[in-house]
């Protein structure tokens, strides 16, 4: 649960592809970002989370799998409402 409410609280901000600000998720989708390169058992992690966290919402998922670079950007634009992914800088 604690895992649960660092990623949505963290996460959400805004993605999709027309550049418009995704609509509320309580219109019946949440738009969550998703690194388009990552594969093994972390983005599947990341994704399941976003599985259950729309679940829970009673709402349906949007997946938009972006370059990571552009994932921050997305995210201050509102073109989506979270993304599942690592947005920490490594040293």
């Amino acid at each position: 649960m604690q895992i649960l409410c660092t990623f949505f609280s963290l996460s959400l901000i805004g993605c999709n592809p027309t550049n418009h600000p995704a609509a509320a998720w309580s219109a019946g989708k949440l738009v969550v970002i998703v690194p388009e390169t990552v594969q093994g058992a972390e983005a599947e992690f990341e994704r399941e989370l976003a599985h259950l966290l729309t679940d829970a919402l009673h709402t349906q998922l949007e997946l938009m799998p972006l370059p990571p670079e552009k994932i921050q950007a997305s995210l201050q634009a509102h073109l989506a409402h979270l993304a599942a992914a690592s947005l920490r800088n490594e040293l």
